[in-house]
């Protein structure tokens, strides 16, 4: 987890600074690493009530932990925020 968090956090750093902040360069890729994280936790989130051992919850405490900091520090990314707002809202495609 600890490997998955630093590569989702210089992968949101770099979509940050991104020149031309688009759907396919800022939001896209930004939805990938969310997906990604909330992936890989909830495989281990399952393993933990199957295996239910002390140390496998206590792993899961800690990965807890982690993802819950990384995904609530994306809307305190003031760099994103700024990106996010030069999309052209008029160049999504509407679902």
């Amino acid at each position: 987890m600890d490997c998955m968090i630093r590569n989702a956090n210089r992968d949101v750093d770099h979509i940050s600074k991104v020149l031309t902040p688009t759907y396919s360069t800022v939001l896209q890729p930004l939805d990938v690493i969310v997906t990604n994280i909330n992936d890989f936790y909830a495989i281990g989130s399952h393993l933990e009530v199957i295996l239910g051992s002390p140390g496998w919850r206590e792993s899961m405490k800690r990965a807890r932990s982690k993802v819950t900091g990384f995904i609530t520090a994306i809307p305190l990314n003031r760099l994103l925020y700024q990106a996010l707002l030069q999309i052209d809202d008029d160049a999504l495609d509407p679902v």
